[in-house]
């Protein structure tokens, strides 16, 4: 009887030792990742004005030459307004996009590293935390 109760005893105990927990909801916040990421996305448009801008001058280079080579006088003239305002006009905006995506790059929030003082009977010292 004592062994049946034994028994007993410890598949009750180790039903409760295993039972499944209900798993912590951790949530980690960052309050920088839109901005950095905003900025990521704002280069990458800067970037695409640069391009933009480069290939147009090539293509307008190109329609410029074929004008002189026939004797266009009028598309000569068309080609070199269109790369002169057309040209500069997407690269100052590439310039523009490139320093809205640093100032956000710059101003958004950081995770921080902190650093404080620990004392404990004996000791002395910093405890340094940092959120990855």
């Amino acid at each position: 009887m004592r062994l049946a109760s034994a028994l007993l005893a410890v598949a009750v105990s180790a039903a409760s030792v295993h039972a499944d927990r209900a798993p912590e909801k951790v949530t980690r916040t960052d309050p920088g990742a839109t901005r950095r990421t905003a900025a990521t996305w704002t280069l990458v448009g800067a970037g695409g004005l640069f391009l933009s801008s480069v290939v147009l001058g090539l293509y307008e280079k190109h329609a410029y030459d074929d004008d002189v080579a026939r004797g266009d006088v009028a598309g000569a003239n068309h080609a070199v307004v269109v790369a002169r305002y057309g040209g500069t006009g997407l690269f100052a905006a590439g310039v523009v996009a490139a320093g809205v995506a640093v100032y956000l790059r710059v101003t958004a929030p950081e995770k921080h590293t902190i650093v404080t003082p620990a004392v404990a009977p004996g000791q002395v010292g910093l405890a340094l935390t940092h959120s990855f």
